[in-house]
């Protein structure tokens, strides 16, 4: 009864202040929301590739938000504004989806934001991931397995199970690498549970180990630091 209690207070406030700012921020030509810092702290105001962008994570974020207020709201306009950013996530044409060779065969792929799909301008972002867990898209969709095995392949670090955070680092227009070239603990964890995921959907045992790989390695760090897990490693 206290989180329906908390729920009858808040949810005004959260309809006025984040729901419904969020229908107007979303463009009609592109169906993303308005350029933002996103999740890694663009600089605002900063040219390319360090300013704001239409960055793949809010909106993926937006939707399923938007999804989430629809049903506590029982308002379909929030259902139908996460529909419309949705579409435009999966747009090829002004979107971030894009097509990439993996293993030889073409597949469509999440990158960070529709202006890094460009060459040289770094479009891996382990961010995007959260479109498989939070079920934006299907885990056992072509877009899942292209996002996730290429987010695999280009954000490994080699010597351990874990991951970049992106390829914004080493070897770019990027004045600060050394940031964006650490493995980023929750990329690591946020990446095994869509691995689980893909993995149950596509019945592939290795992509599950390798999920369980990937736990088993942050919980054997944390085992040896007092239980503790950093941000980087």
């Amino acid at each position: 009864s206290g989180d329906l209690d908390f729920l009858e207070v808040t949810l005004a406030p959260v309809l006025a202040g984040v729901a419904d700012p969020l229908l107007q921020l979303t463009e009609p030509d592109t169906n993303l929301l308005v350029p933002d810092s996103s999740i890694w702290e663009r600089h605002w105001e900063q040219c390319f590739p360090n300013g704001r962008k239409h960055f793949t994570y809010s909106n993926i974020m937006a939707v399923a938000g938007l999804r989430s207020i629809a049903r506590l709201s029982n308002d379909y306009r929030y259902d139908e504004a996460a529909d419309v950013i949705r579409s435009g996530l999966l747009n090829m044409e002004t979107g971030p989806a894009f097509e990439v060779q993996l293993k030889g065969q073409a597949c469509p792929a999440l990158a960070s934001a529709p202006e890094e799909i460009c060459d040289f301008c770094g479009p891996w972002d382990g961010s995007v991931i959260e479109a498989i867990n939070l079920g934006v898209i299907r885990p056992d969709s072509a877009l899942a397995r292209g996002t996730l095995f290429g987010l695999m392949s280009n954000l490994s670090m080699g010597a351990s199970p874990g991951f970049l955070r992106n390829d914004d680092g080493a070897g770019t227009t990027n004045p600060y690498p050394w940031y964006d070239d650490q493995e980023w603990v929750v990329i690591d964890l946020r990446m095994a549970a869509a691995m689980a995921q893909v993995a149950g959907a596509m019945e592939e045992q290795t992509l599950r180990n390798n999920a369980f790989t990937v736990v088993g390695w942050i919980t054997h760090l944390a085992g040896n630091n007092a239980n503790l897990i950093p941000e980087l490693l």
